[in-house]
């Protein structure tokens, strides 16, 4: 007999403790689009967005700024249009940038589409002010000012809110959401979005394991139940007997 049984239980019990979860900060908007800008959707049509940020990528840059390639992911909007009724977006691998500006007051810009990141593909027909078209959505970007938003530009803010109607909790003071759109005949429409008192915006951490990851434990726990099952069998390891 071999030693065996004392490797698989040191491999399985290494496998479930290498398989931690990546962290990441969940990041929940909602609330209506903006009367005061032109766009395909209606006024106070409600949406609502949710997006994650990858905190284990390093951040680039130096100094008062920094920007996080490829953090921003798992990306949803869902918009109720009066006109086309429900209609959603996903994408990811945007950026997330952080930054310190006078006053003082620290600066979170997110962008996706365009140089950062994909929107995948999915046009939707409304009415606007120059009749009915059909639209893509191209790119977002979303700016959140307040002080004390991170602790360090390099490392991400979490456990932020926005106008939480529990508490009355706002960590922003300013925030504001771009969505850029084409529209027919190739134009461009721009629907500007301010996030305003009507909005509740969260920064909460959580642990977001990766499917790797679960393989991983998956395997070390199963490693672990078989070793402990035929372990009761024998009370000896074959280690003790092994030569003869």
């Amino acid at each position: 007999m071999t030693c065996l049984k004392c490797f698989g239980l040191l491999v399985a019990t290494s496998v479930a403790f290498v398989a931690t979860p990546a962290s990441a900060i969940l990041v929940t908007l909602s609330g209506q689009m903006s009367q005061f800008n032109p766009g395909p959707f209606s006024s106070f049509d409600p949406f609502t967005l949710t997006f994650e940020l990858d905190e284990s990528v390093l951040p680039t840059g130096g100094g008062s700024a920094h920007s996080f390639l490829g953090a921003l992911d798992n990306f949803s909007l869902s918009v109720t249009d009066s006109f086309a009724g429900a209609v959603g977006f996903s994408g990811g691998d945007g950026r997330h940038y952080q930054q310190l500006l006078a006053g003082p007051a620290d600066n979170m810009l997110m962008n996706l589409g365009g140089s950062f990141g994909t929107i995948d593909a999915n046009s939707f027909v409304t009415d606007y002010g120059g009749g009915t078209g059909s639209f893509s959505l191209t790119s977002l970007s979303m700016d959140f000012r307040g002080p004390d938003l991170f602790h360090s530009t390099d490392v991400i803010g979490s456990g932020l809110v926005g106008d939480n109607p529990d508490t009355g909790t706002d960590d922003f003071t300013y925030r504001r959401l771009v969505l850029n759109f084409s529209g027919p005949g190739d134009s461009t429409i721009i629907e500007r979005q301010s996030v305003s008192s009507a909005f509740s915006i969260s920064f909460s951490g959580s642990a977001v394991p990766e499917p790797s990851t679960c393989a991983l434990a998956g395997l070390g726990l199963v490693g672990l139940v078989c070793l402990g099952r035929r372990r009761r069998r024998s009370p000896y390891c074959d280690c003790q007997t092994a030569g003869r």
